[in-house]
């Protein structure tokens, strides 16, 4: 269920992923990591990594709820406060607005408010996050946490085995054969 966008130009080529996702009653998020490469002059290469999160929130989430602004289109949250806490196999990733690289949301005529933020992230962030055997994503405002099922986790494990740790070349996959192509 899941693809990963490979772009190239030149010395610099980036995969990102696209599929892993998780829903629940009034909110849908999808992570989608990224690993660029530049090669140098000299053959060496430096690698750099981004976590983006899209998330769309149902209105019934800000129901009863003071603290929001229509003004600015997203929950009024300071810069420095939590954002998105997710959670890898118990590691906590702790994310502020401050620490985004680009962060963009519109609050929809109808109440829903969808979001799109990107985070760097280190080697170490990525692969806890990437190599996990499972991820929550908790919020603080709106309340609410996700599961992401067992298909998101195994995307974010591929995508780590074959496009950060084999530079995109995968190691031998298993392959599959339908019972119909079997021969007797």
């Amino acid at each position: 269920g899941g693809s990963v966008l490979t772009e190239e130009c030149g010395s610099w080529r980036r995969h990102t992923l696209f599929g892993c996702s998780s829903e629940t009653d009034g909110v849908f998020m999808e992570l989608s990591p990224s690993v660029s490469v530049t090669e140098d002059s000299d053959g060496g290469t430096s690698r750099s990594y981004t976590l983006s999160i899209s998330s769309r929130i149902q209105p019934v989430m800000f129901q009863g709820r003071s603290d929001l602004s229509r003004t600015t289109g997203s929950p009024s949250l300071g810069s420095s406060e939590e954002f998105l806490r997710l959670v890898a196999d118990g590691t906590s990733h702790v994310l502020h607005l401050d620490e985004a690289a680009f962060f963009d949301s519109d609050w929809r005529t109808d109440g829903t408010v969808s979001y799109t933020a990107v985070f760097p992230m280190d080697a170490g962030e990525i692969r806890s996050i990437c190599s996990a055997g499972g991820i929550t994503a908790a919020s603080p405002s709106p309340e609410y946490r996700l599961i992401f099922p067992d298909d998101s986790v195994r995307l974010l494990q591929q995508f780590f085995d074959i496009f950060v740790v084999h530079d995109g070349e995968a190691p031998v996959l298993p392959v599959r054969v339908s019972p119909t192509s079997r021969r007797t």
